[in-house]
């Protein structure tokens, strides 16, 4: 049973970030909603140790003329220093060290975003891998066979053992969808006749892999446009589907377009839009609230852990020194807000 062991506020109010991990640092990219039309395109680092947030300032990769770049075909190219644009619906990876991210939606430029950024968190320069060979023929693309899924959007996705788990999101006639699988080894889609307590069809949900298993958390469950704080696990082994029991601290609410990163055994949720008022046909509206907090769900939890929540839940003094100074450094981390936009 995994607990909730840290809510914290303060955190980057940006929803419609990705985020990546690398080592204990994860690093959240991005978003176009209400941030200053003159503020740079951000980089946040999360310290998984401290729960710390900070700010990453960043400046444009300069390129030294006698060094070269060869891609996997052989030829030469040269990458140079830009900065992405504002965006939503982008992605990244992290490879070799280093994060790449690519695509999006840029409102501020109205266009759908092709080119490949790459940033270096050594040197914290940002810069855009041109593309140096022609661009492939339709003949040359290869493509998946079996029955293709319908087009959609604000799914989320992970991979497991070489094959790509695609959940939920919505269609051109904004039909809920759910699981569908494809084989990266044979380009091959499957639909798997998965049982147990599924969950409804979401969008905008987040979901990370632990231990092999795929875990969806929250998102808009798109039948009532009701956004529920509940966490689902997926054995592709037995093609299962169970409702997860958490315990712990109260855990984040409800919310869409947030980020799940896994780091060791916790996954690390923040950011997103949650719900304050439900849409309602008769007022015409609802209202959404941007998130600024971060929360720690551990599935392998210590003594330390259980302690701490003891200390939290019985509101017993932490500076009582008969605790372990290990205990009370840990719920001071535990418990001490961040104070980044």
């Amino acid at each position: 049973m995994a607990c909730w062991i840290v809510t914290l506020q303060g955190g980057p109010k940006r929803p419609t970030q990705t985020a990546v991990a690398i080592s204990d640092k994860i690093y959240a990219f991005g978003s176009c909603w209400c941030v200053e039309p003159n503020e740079t395109f951000g980089v946040h680092v999360l310290n998984t140790i401290d729960y710390r947030w900070q700010r990453v300032p960043t400046k444009l990769f300069q390129p030294n003329p006698s060094q070269q770049f060869i891609d996997g075909s052989g030829q030469i190219y040269e990458p140079y220093g830009e900065s992405p644009a504002h965006r939503v619906g982008h992605s990244a990876v992290e490879y070799k060290g280093k994060i790449y991210l690519w695509g999006g939606f840029c409102h501020e430029i109205g266009v759908y975003c092709s080119k490949m950024y790459c940033f270096d968190p050594e040197e914290r320069t940002w810069s855009v891998i041109p593309c140096a060979s022609s661009q492939a023929t339709a003949r040359e693309k290869h493509t998946a066979v079996g029955d293709i899924p319908r087009a959609r959007m604000s799914h989320t996705a992970c991979v497991i053992d070489d094959k790509m788990y695609v959940f939920g999101g919505i269609d051109l006639s904004h039909q809920e969808l759910y699981l569908n699988v494809l084989d990266l080894r044979q380009c091959y889609w499957e639909t798997p006749d998965a049982t147990g307590d599924r969950p409804y069809g979401l969008r905008d949900a987040c979901c990370w892999v632990y231990n092999k298993k795929m875990y969806i958390f929250a998102g808009c469950r798109h039948r009532d446009d009701q956004y529920l704080p509940e966490l689902f696990e997926y054995d592709p082994e037995i093609s299962v589907w169970h409702k997860m029991q958490l315990f712990g601290l109260k855990g984040p609410t409800g919310r869409q377009r947030h980020c799940g990163v896994v780091v060791g055994d916790c996954a690390y949720i923040f950011c997103g839009l949650a719900q304050i008022i439900s849409y309602s046909e008769m007022l015409g509206f609802g209202c959404l609230l941007e998130m600024c907090d971060l929360n720690v769900l551990n599935f392998n939890w210590k003594l330390k852990d259980l302690a701490a929540l003891a200390v939290l839940r019985y509101q017993l003094p932490r500076s009582n020194y008969n605790l372990p100074l290990e205990l009370r450094i840990h719920l001071d981390m535990m418990t001490t807000p961040n104070h980044v936009l």
